[in-house]
């Protein structure tokens, strides 16, 4: 079984950004000064009983009382198609808009900001054609 040359490598490796030089050892300075005394160890410990934690009681699955429905797309009426805009609204009718279409959807209703920005256009558009 052929061998590798670990010296070889070692020297190609030194000093390299991987292996960086190690600092020259300086003179041990601890033997020649005196340690200050360090305090004695406790010796008399009582180890300390671990209890194992009791059985927590199992969790009841409650069915919700009443389903909350998926939201689901409305579809686009035949021979129309949806355009994507960006329209700036104040923060107390985006606030309103997501509340009011998170009670709709928790009562069952299939509603959604965009459906309730669109009747609103459709009524704003229905009374200034009869203008």
């Amino acid at each position: 079984m052929k061998r590798l040359n670990t010296d070889s490598i070692t020297n190609e490796l030194v000093n390299s950004s991987f292996f960086p030089a190690r600092p020259a050892l300086q003179p041990n300075i601890e033997a020649t000064t005196p340690l200050a005394p360090q305090p004695e160890p406790i010796k008399n410990v009582e180890p300390i009983a671990v209890k194992p934690a009791p059985n927590p009681a199992p969790a009841r699955l409650v069915p919700p009382t009443k389903p909350i429905p998926a939201a689901v797309p409305v579809s686009a009426p035949v021979g129309r198609r949806y355009t994507r805009r960006t329209f700036d609204f104040y923060e107390d009718k985006i606030a309103y808009l997501t509340k009011a279409s998170f009670e709709d959807k928790l009562a069952g209703k299939e509603a959604s900001m965009n459906s309730m920005v669109r009747d609103a256009v459709d009524s704003y558009i229905a009374a200034h054609k009869n203008k």
